[in-house]
């Protein structure tokens, strides 16, 4: 699955780059605010564009530890959307209305009934890009505060999984990482029950067919 290959491809990098976290831990203890603004701004700008918002996760859960690091990684993921969703509104319209219209036409498709279930389902899809997403709805007939709030919510199981993971190796439990792979196969079968479950309750008589970015 793409998301357990990221999960040990970022284990073995950190492990590879021999970062020592107690040294990260005395960073972040001697100028807390200064080592949170870098992270924060750089995970902004990563997610923003469309970089694996999992990834962000995991290294915040690494040098922050869990709770921390969900905190940061969820904030930074979510403003990474609403910047991309109103740079697109804004200026790019035009020429992603033309790029992208069989895209966007199929995700106002999907979410016309029941908008914040079914963003939330688009984000725990463990496959596509956030970056399509994100400019295609921001040019859609979407409401940003429906769209926003929903991926704020589906963007918590995974942020949790990878920043426990991540918290695991800077403790050296791997407890932890067991955990985290636990609950991302957890998240998955969530988000394919909460599909199937929309499907079942499908009222009109063309099917929705979920779009394969999110």
């Amino acid at each position: 699955m793409p998301l357990i290959a990221l999960l040990l491809l970022a284990q073995q990098l950190f492990n590879g780059l021999g970062l020592d976290p107690d040294e990260l831990a005395l960073q972040a203890a001697a100028q807390p605010s200064g080592v949170l603004l870098i992270w924060f701004l750089g995970a902004v700008l990563f997610t923003a564009l469309g970089l694996p918002r999992q990834l962000v996760a995991f290294v915040c859960g690494y040098v922050f530890g869990l709770w921390q690091g969900v905190v940061v990684s969820l904030i930074a993921a979510l403003l990474g959307c609403m910047f991309a969703y109103y740079v697109a509104r804004q200026f790019l319209s035009p020429w992603i209305a033309r790029r992208y219209k069989k895209f966007i036409q199929m995700l106002e498709s999907f979410v016309r009934h029941d908008v914040f279930m079914k963003v939330i389902v688009i984000r725990l899809q463990p496959f596509g890009t956030n970056l399509l997403t994100n400019v295609c709805a921001g040019v859609s007939r979407v409401k940003p505060v429906s769209f926003f709030s929903a991926s704020a919510v589906g963007y918590v199981p995974q942020m949790l999984v990878f920043a426990l993971a991540g918290d695991g190796i800077r403790l050296g439990e791997n407890s932890r990482l067991l955990i985290s792979g636990a609950l991302l196969v957890v998240s998955l079968i969530l988000a394919g029950w909460l599909w199937q479950r929309h499907r079942a309750r499908q009222t009109i008589a063309a099917p929705d067919t979920l779009p394969d970015q999110g």
